[in-house]
């Protein structure tokens, strides 16, 4: 289960003040965790609901020019985060 959503969050450095997109996805799969790892996909909580593990994750959204090299990747079929 992937969510759409997409949150902001500040963050003080040396320069000012840094916003953050983050994409968010729950799992109910144990055997994904390895996986979701290895794509920058980090854990932040689990809630376990009539004996169903629930998985929720966050990383942060890549900007426009990662995205647009991601798809590159993807058409030629050379990408580490499917």
């Amino acid at each position: 289960m992937r969510f759409g959503f997409t949150a902001w969050s500040d963050r003080r450095s040396g320069a000012g003040w840094i916003m953050h997109r983050w994409q968010y996805r729950c799992e109910t799969d144990p055997g994904q965790l390895d996986r979701l790892g290895d794509e920058g996909w980090e854990l932040v909580s689990v809630i376990v609901l009539h004996e169903t593990p629930y998985f929720y994750f966050k990383r942060p959204q890549p900007s426009f020019t990662e995205r647009v090299t991601l798809e590159q990747r993807r058409r030629v079929g050379d990408d580490d985060r499917r």
